[in-house]
């Protein structure tokens, strides 16, 4: 599923352990509020991530790191666009309204 060039998919499997993609895929695709760990991540709070990462999640935050930079902005950097992107309901809403606004 590629956004603005980079297939989103791929990327989160190559940065995320397996038992992660999922949740991520969903918030970032349909705006699926995700569990604490993500949700740091994704409101860009180091100190909260590291507090929530589990023992694998731990030794990846560097991976986590430059996942960001591959995905939507509009899905992270603070808790206010964390709660915006869950509101929208995500990409797939967010390219459908694009989409309309553009017929």
């Amino acid at each position: 599923m590629p956004i603005n060039g980079v297939d989103i998919d791929e990327s989160v499997r190559r940065h995320v352990p397996p038992h992660m993609i999922n949740t991520v895929l969903d918030y970032v695709m349909s705006g699926v509020p995700p569990g604490d760990f993500v949700n740091a991540v994704m409101s860009d709070s180091l100190s909260g991530a590291a507090a929530r990462a589990d023992h694998i999640n731990v030794r990846q935050m560097g991976a986590w790191g430059n996942l960001l930079f591959v995905l939507p902005p509009d899905c992270w950097g603070s808790t206010a666009k964390v709660a915006a992107w869950i509101r929208v309901g995500g990409y797939n809403q967010v390219n459908q309204q694009q989409g309309a606004s553009h017929e």
